[in-house]
């Protein structure tokens, strides 16, 4: 977590130019006397930083400097700068400050790589709007209130957010759900609506917060080969194996509402081996269904 934490104290100056302890303190959850440790290793690392005291004091980067291959190599370099592309490129960010100063650099192959995270169709602003509330409502520790379509439909809760966390081809919402009294992840997709509140929160550790484990299974699953492309693009290589009948995958999984809407979408393809429970609660869902088609 520390060299972490340099890092960023690092592209934060190099964004600010100027800051405080105090307001790394915050901003990093830490002390300030951690903060001075950072900014003297730092120093220490070659990094012109440095300190004043008293009024108008602060914490500095000297004006002229810049990222150089001291700090990374041209594969490293060429990495970062990508990413930092991709993610302005998304417009969730304004790094364009960083990225002139990475730019420096030359002889780098950054254009590789291009990402746009919106979603198809014109109204690319909406998933815009969404992303940046919920960066401003999770970096100011201030609660919200979804609007959420899951596999039972739409309903409402209030979420201490906590983190925006990208997984298996999409962005999700980790945070605390007051309903459930637990952690919950919220595909962004199914946020129909945000309200950020003026209510704040105080941010806990996975230790504090009561983590509901109970719906992590072991699960095993025998897919049919006609929907192999599907299992790829859902689960870990590591828990996928092709066999004679089929594609065989073995893994832990959290049994939500979304896992339930996968396996019903697979119809005949899956045969749900454990656990019983919820091979039970599949066929019953699916029963469900046809009583509904058939009514």
């Amino acid at each position: 977590m520390e060299k972490s934490r340099l890092f960023y104290i690092l592209y934060y100056l190099l964004e600010k130019r100027k800051t405080t302890a105090e307001e790394l303190a915050v901003k990093f959850e830490v002390s300030t006397r951690t903060i001075y440790r950072d900014i003297d290793s730092l120093s220490q690392a070659g990094i012109p930083i440095y300190a004043n005291v008293g009024y108008q004091g602060g914490i500095y980067l000297k004006d002229d400097f810049i990222l150089d291959k001291a700090l990374f190599n041209e594969e490293e370099m060429t990495s970062l700068l990508a990413i930092l592309k991709a993610v302005e490129e998304s417009e969730h960010w304004n790094i364009k400050s960083i990225l002139a100063k990475l730019n420096g650099f030359e002889h780098l192959d950054e254009d590789w790589l291009k990402i746009d995270l919106t979603r198809w169709g014109d109204d690319k602003n909406a998933d815009i709007d969404l992303f940046q509330k919920l960066k401003k409502a999770i970096l100011q520790t201030q609660t919200i209130i979804i609007a959420y379509h899951g596999v039972n439909g739409h309903s409402l809760r209030m979420v201490d957010p906590y983190y925006l966390k990208y997984q298996g081809g999409g962005w999700y919402l980790e945070g605390y759900c007051h309903k459930r009294a637990a952690m919950r992840m919220f595909r962004l997709t199914r946020i129909l609506k945000i309200e950020v509140q003026e209510k704040t929160f105080s941010r806990l550790t996975y230790n504090e917060v009561q983590v509901d484990k109970k719906d992590y299974e072991y699960c095993e699953f025998l897919f049919s080969k006609r929907v192999a492309y599907r299992v790829y693009d859902i689960f870990a290589r590591s828990a996928i194996e092709e066999v004679s009948t089929g594609v065989s995958v073995k893994v832990n999984l959290l049994i939500d509402e979304w896992m339930d809407s996968f396996l019903l979408s697979m119809g005949g393809e899956v045969e749900i081996i454990k656990p019983e429970r919820l091979r039970q609660k599949i066929v019953k869902l699916h029963e469900e269904a046809i009583k509904k088609v058939g009514a």
